[in-house]
């Protein structure tokens, strides 16, 4: 699953220069692109996101290179599953309601 949502939504998203949001475990950064944004905020769950999208607004570009592999672990088991989505979906709402509504 989310292999697919890198390869497919992020990839497509890259290609087409549109905004993406950056997971801090697939991201490099360069350190202006993260002052030019503020820098990292702690008041969302998701602060990769919310900073992924304010250092687009500030005029940077983000590129998905899809041969970089980069491992990562998955939620030991379903209930795990559920709490993850159910952080990264009230993050991404806490972030949307940030910067949509400053």
């Amino acid at each position: 699953m989310l292999d697919g949502h890198f390869v497919v939504e992020h990839g497509a998203r890259s290609r087409r220069g549109t905004f993406f949001n950056s997971t801090a475990r697939r991201a490099f950064w360069r350190r202006q692109a993260i002052e030019d944004a503020g820098g990292w905020e702690h008041d969302t769950l998701t602060e990769d996101t919310d900073l992924s999208y304010r250092a687009q607004l500030y005029g940077w570009k983000f590129l998905y290179l899809p041969d970089i592999e980069c491992a990562s672990e998955l939620p030991v088991d379903m209930n795990s599953f559920k709490v993850q989505q159910a952080r990264w979906a009230k993050g991404l709402m806490q972030t949307a309601k940030k910067i949509l509504l400053a």
